[in-house]
C-alpha cells in the first residue's frame, strides 16, 4: 500500500506544480534543454503580417510570434489550459536562443549555413521549420564543426 500512496503524492505534486507554473519558469526550463524539445507547429498567416512557432513544454504550449509590421518584433503567449493565451514577456535574445538551439540540436552547422544561403532544400517538415527559423532570426552562423 505504501508504493501506491507515494505514487498518489507524486502525481498530486506534478498536477499542483503544473497548475502553478509561471511562463518565465517554462522559458528557463526550455533554455537549459539546449534545443532538446519539440516544435509542435508553425503557422504563417496569409496576411503576411506574422508567423507563429509553437514550442511544446511539459505542461502546455509556448507560442512565439514574429511580427513583420510592428516595432515589437516578437511576442509570446503561453497556453497551459489554465491560462490559455496568457501573454508572456520575452526578450528577442531569449526567442533567438530557444529557436536556434532547436535548429542546432537537429542540424549540423554546415546544413544551417546552406539554409542561410538558400542552397538547401526542405526534405521534411522539420527541415522546413528549421529553414523558417533561420530566416526569421536573421542569424549568421560560423561553423566550428
Amino acid at each position: 500500500m505504501k508504493p501506491f500512496r507515494h505514487l498518489l503524492v507524486g502525481l498530486f505534486a506534478q498536477v499542483y506544480l503544473a497548475e502553478n507554473l509561471e511562463p518565465t519558469y517554462v522559458i528557463s526550463e526550455l533554455s537549459v534543454r539546449n534545443g532538446n524539445f519539440d516544435v509542435c507547429d508553425i503557422q504563417a498567416f496569409s496576411d503576411g503580417g506574422k508567423t507563429s512557432i509553437c514550442v511544446a513544454t511539459d505542461y502546455g504550449k509556448l507560442w512565439l510570434t514574429k511580427h513583420y509590421d510592428t516595432e515589437q518584433n516578437w511576442s509570446a503567449v503561453y497556453d497551459d489550459n489554465k491560462n490559455p493565451n496568457g501573454p508572456v514577456k520575452i526578450l528577442y535574445s531569449d526567442v533567438k536562443a530557444l529557436l536556434l538551439g532547436w535548429v542546432e540540436y537537429r542540424h549540423s552547422c554546415a546544413i544551417i549555413n546552406d539554409m542561410q544561403s538558400g542552397t538547401s532544400e526542405a526534405f521534411s517538415r522539420e527541415d522546413l521549420i528549421a529553414m523558417t527559423i533561420v530566416d526569421l532570426t536573421h542569424t549568421s552562423f560560423v561553423c566550428e564543426d
